[in-house]
């Protein structure tokens, strides 16, 4: 027999183990994509109100004459749209795939596992 391979009991162990924290995993990936998807909305309001005021200042004070600064004012503030919008649709995007599989594992059963145990706790002793 190969020895690497793991036993029956080793695999019904694994298996009740995992039924066990279920329910209790895909609550914490809920608790953990909200809490994700709160920071990011948090700070990209943030960063977004700390850009705009700056550029509003720079705007008022120093009333830029040339054209050449005009145009790195617009580049500035395209790429720190640019950024912000990439970084935060990152985070979004990470932060919903987590709290998406808490719901699938709390709202879903496995049932080939359930019946796997049933079956197995049923089972004459040889």
């Amino acid at each position: 027999m190969i020895s690497w391979l793991p036993t029956d009991e080793q695999v019904i162990e694994r298996v009740r183990r995992a039924q066990r924290y279920r329910r209790l995993i895909g609550i914490i990936c809920i608790i953990l994509g909200l809490v994700g998807i709160a920071i990011v909305a948090y700070w990209v309001h943030a960063l977004e109100t700390k850009s705009l005021a700056v550029f509003h200042e720079l705007a008022e004070k120093s009333n830029p004459t040339t054209h050449d600064v005009e145009r790195s004012i617009d580049e500035t503030r395209f790429s720190m749209g640019f950024t912000l919008g990439f970084i935060s649709a990152s985070g979004f995007t990470g932060a919903c795939g987590l709290c998406a599989a808490g719901f699938v594992y709390v709202l879903t059963s496995n049932r080939k596992d359930r019946l796997l145990l049933k079956c197995w706790d049923s089972k004459p002793e040889t």
